[in-house]
């Protein structure tokens, strides 16, 4: 069993705290009404995100490694300086209106039936 030593609770632990969750649930509530109002939607468009990740989704942590990984859907490389890494890229999410980051439907739809405008890429030989 593992023992750690009791932590530390003064003033001004608390009062750290305190104001770190305050802080916390002030930048969760405004993120959520710019998720409801979408008052930045054009800014969100153009980055190519959905209303999720442009608004609730903004503090990734990567590991420290240059990533490299193809876009899901037309397999171009795509190069990153960190292991946070988008499904897609900003050309076939702006495309097909999904998310570049998570690849989901850009403006939230649920589609039953999704067809991608781009060919399917060709089949390997086995």
């Amino acid at each position: 069993m593992n023992h750690r030593a009791a932590a530390k609770i003064d003033s001004y632990s608390v009062q750290f705290r305190t104001n770190m969750w305050d802080r916390a649930a002030k930048e969760t509530i405004a993120a959520a009404a710019g998720y409801t109002s979408d008052n930045q939607r054009k800014v969100r468009k153009a980055q190519g995100l959905c209303k999720w990740c442009f608004y609730m989704q903004n503090d990734r942590v990567g590991g420290t490694e240059c990533t490299a990984q193809p876009c899901g859907l037309c397999g171009v490389a795509q190069h990153f300086s960190n292991t946070c890494t988008d499904a897609l890229c900003l050309q076939c999410a702006v495309q097909e209106q999904l998310c570049k980051r998570c690849g989901g439907d850009a403006e939230g739809r649920v589609r039953r039936i999704w067809k991608p405008a781009w060919p399917a890429p060709p089949k390997s030989p086995r």
